[in-house]
């Protein structure tokens, strides 16, 4: 069954439901309600017209109206009757054929309901008795009754309009909940089209449109941030495949090139050794840009592993001051001794080689600084700062992204791959950390990495 069917059966089952109950509480009420009113209309009468009761010549009898008391106005089928303490009728003004019910005289106001039946068929009275009572004895009762007729008529259509009110709220329950379905499942209706009609090519091109800030509109609009998402998702990895491949090619190329000159002709020894350091030169390059890709591969699966260690980072950075000391970068450490740091050795040192060999790249003759310091309780960092030439403000940016380079010139001749910033990004936040980096021409480049001092399990990504 289709889901508007399903909430038009369900709210109009309940609408059903709850005006069923309503109409027959409502009904019940006010006929109870109408009789309540009824009974207490005639027990004023009766009390009132107890006082009409006089003895004359020893003779119980009502008071006439020339007497100068006023008589109750009688509607047609109603009764005020007078009856002696045995119960015998002494008299009577109104319907005189209501029947006579002796076993319901009592000492206090009695209520009883009799059919009579009439021309116009059967009709029914309500009967109050009241005792009347002289020098503390119950002489007589004076009974008032009321036709029923005009009220039960009155129910009779009421009761009437309320069927005819039921069935027609049902219908047009029925009709507003599918309309408000309709409206409501609009947008899922959109999103289901969408993602029908949607490929790898075109996952964000056409909006889905304006919605209402609801739980749909809220659905629609998570939607399309979700493709968006997927589309720089797809769009990066066709980037990255596409820069991958051509990265790839060119030491293939030159191997190959290399390979069919030397299988040419005859060559001497000396020419065969160059040849060959030409290959392996290359052939290095090939394995370490595949060991980097397949890194970044883990990472993007979230299959890092960091055998983590607290470690006193003073002695962490202390190789670092020798690591370049046959080029022209002189790198100096300033962190304070016992600031401690829980990490993976092996990764944090190859973030660093990374931002080190990318200074040796691009900002040679140089000097590095390598400070830390605790920034809160729970966290630190570590600043790499050279006074090279800087990066240019429209490059900064895309440092980190895959393949990059800021002066693509001089890439292949020292052979980056492009991917060391990506690495290193990536190592520093599986420990929880960030990478940021700041930098202007001509006045250096600096690399922040803020690192919690303590990991978490919810920092760390392990194998899946």
């Amino acid at each position: 069954m289709p889901l508007r069917a399903k909430l038009v059966l369900g709210i109009t089952t309940l609408v059903a439901l709850v005006l069923g109950l309503v109409i027959g509480l409502s009904s019940h009420l006010l006929s109870q309600e109408y009789y309540a009113a009824v009974d207490r209309g005639l027990k004023i009468g009766a009390t009132q017209l107890v006082t009409m009761v006089e003895f004359d010549h020893g003779r119980l009898h009502l008071e006439r109206v020339e007497d100068g008391h006023m008589e109750a106005p009688l509607s047609k089928g109603s009764i005020v009757r007078l009856l002696s303490a045995q119960g015998t009728v002494l008299e009577t003004r109104g319907a005189s054929e209501v029947p006579l019910r002796r076993s319901d005289l009592g000492t206090d106001v009695t209520f009883e309901t009799l059919a009579v039946e009439g021309v116009e068929g059967t009709s029914k009275i309500r009967l109050a008795t009241a005792p009347v009572v002289f020098r503390g004895q119950t002489v007589a009762y004076l009974q008032v009754g009321e036709n029923l007729a005009d009220l039960e008529l009155i129910l009779a259509n009421l009761n009437r309009w309320l069927s005819l009110i039921y069935p027609a709220s049902l219908i047009l329950s029925a009709i507003g909940s599918y309309f408000l379905a309709s409206q409501a499942l609009a947008p899922i209706e959109k999103i289901r089209a969408k993602a029908e009609q949607t490929d790898v090519d075109q996952l964000s091109r056409d909006p889905l449109g304006v919605f209402p800030d609801d739980e749909v509109g809220r659905l629609a609009r998570t939607f399309e941030e979700m493709l968006r998402r997927l589309d720089t998702s797809f769009f990066r990895q066709k980037r990255f495949t596409a820069d991958a491949s051509h990265e790839l090619r060119t030491p293939v190329a030159i191997i190959r090139g290399v390979t069919e000159v030397a299988l040419g002709k005859a060559r001497s020894v000396e020419e065969y050794r160059v040849d060959l350091n030409t290959i392996k030169r290359e052939t290095e390059t090939m394995t370490r840009l595949i060991n980097d890709l397949l890194f970044l591969a883990r990472s993007d699966s979230d299959r890092l592993d960091l055998h983590l260690e607290r470690l006193d980072l003073k002695d962490v950075l202390s190789p670092f001051e020798d690591h370049l000391a046959d080029s022209d970068i002189a790198v100096q450490i300033e962190v304070p001794q016992s600031l401690f740091v829980e990490l993976d050795k092996d990764r944090f040192l190859q973030v660093l080689f990374n931002l080190l060999s990318n200074v040796e790249v691009h900002a040679q003759a140089t000097k590095v600084t390598i400070r830390g310091q605790r920034s809160s309780a729970d966290e630190i960092e570590i600043r790499v700062t050279d006074n090279g030439i800087g990066v240019s403000p429209e490059h900064l940016e895309h440092l980190t992204e895959r393949f990059y380079r800021a002066d693509r010139s001089r890439g292949r001749s020292n052979h980056s791959t492009g991917l060391g910033l990506s690495i290193a990004q990536e190592m520093i936040e599986a420990h929880g950390g960030e990478l940021i980096i700041e930098s202007s021409t001509g006045r250096g480049t600096s690399v922040l990495l803020r690192m919690p001092s303590k990991q978490s399990i919810k920092t760390v990504r392990g194998t899946l």
